[in-house]
């Protein structure tokens, strides 16, 4: 299987995960502790998420994909240009 058959599959898989766990809260209540989280972006963009310090100016720190579908961490700043609109805890 190749790297970006991988990243649709994830992607998939992590949509549909979503759908079963209910409902999205607004990306501004998400935990700013550390947890790591359900994040959604776009229409069906999820990604795992979590708010760290490691970047001031960018805290909020998700999974993402290369144009090839290899995974990569990546980072994006909060507010109007946050990459993710939403949240939801990881299943247990």
């Amino acid at each position: 299987m190749s790297n970006t058959e991988n990243a649709e599959l994830t992607t998939g898989a992590l949509s549909h995960l979503s759908v079963e766990l209910g409902t999205w809260q607004k990306i501004a209540t998400a935990p700013k502790d550390g947890t790591t989280f359900l994040a959604r972006y776009g229409q069906d963009g999820v990604s795992i998420a979590r708010f760290t310090d490691n970047k001031p100016d960018y805290p909020l720190e998700y999974i993402d994909f290369n144009d090839d579908g290899s995974l990569v961490v990546n980072h994006s700043k909060v507010g109007e240009y946050c990459i993710a609109s939403h949240w939801m805890p990881l299943p247990k």
